[in-house]
């Protein structure tokens, strides 16, 4: 270092990409001290971190909003080929070539109906790409909330899973629900491959 360093944030770069790397030798640690106010640097150093407690809401709700992004872009295609078909069939209803007692109808109906109802699987399966998952858990996660046994349970009334209340919930057309289960089943599954051999993942 060959003049005094005056400016806080030049002290602070030194500090936090040099002396702390252990790239700063004792000599010109010695020369930054000397030249500048450790009190002063304390304070800067509050500063710094104050700033960053406050901008820790505001990354966490970038990180939601980018997990769901991420999660949801897949699956637009899917969702904007129902939604022409849903409008094809509409416009031909309203022109009277498709009768809407015809079975062509209902098949074309059907099609265009089938990327919303099955949302659920294929958030799931985009999902599993981005929290890194194996695509066959996440799918078999959402699988069970589709099983008709499952489903069953709820017509005889109250159900619960070990003492634990199910709440009677259609997932249909579902997204964030599944965006939740897909990252808490990531958590679970990254836990479990530390704990685990890795012949039980192979």
């Amino acid at each position: 270092i060959r003049k005094p360093i005056q400016s806080p944030s030049k002290m602070l770069d030194i500090i936090w990409t040099t002396a702390y790397r252990g790239k700063l030798s004792s000599r010109a640690q010695r020369r930054v001290k000397r030249h500048f106010s450790i009190k002063h640097c304390g304070k800067d150093r509050i500063q710094m971190t104050q700033a960053t407690q406050k901008s820790l809401p505001l990354r966490m709700i970038q990180a939601v909003l980018k997990a769901i992004q991420e999660c949801m872009v897949p699956v637009i295609p899917m969702i904007m080929a129902g939604g022409l078909v849903k409008v094809v069939v509409i416009l031909l209803n309203l022109i009277g070539v498709l009768p809407a007692d015809s079975q062509t109808y209902t098949i074309l109906n059907t099609i265009g109906d089938a990327p919303y109802y099955f949302l659920p699987f294929e958030v799931a399966a985009s999902s599993a790409v981005y929290f890194k998952l194996p695509t066959l858990l996440p799918l078999a996660a959402v699988g069970i909330m589709f099983a008709p046994n499952f489903l069953a349970l709820f017509d005889a009334g109250t159900v619960a899973f070990f003492g634990i209340p199910i709440a009677n919930v259609t997932y249909s057309y579902s997204v964030l629900p599944i965006i939740l289960l897909v990252w808490v089943m990531g958590l679970l599954y990254r836990a479990l491959k530390k704990a685990l051999p890795d012949s039980l993942f192979n």
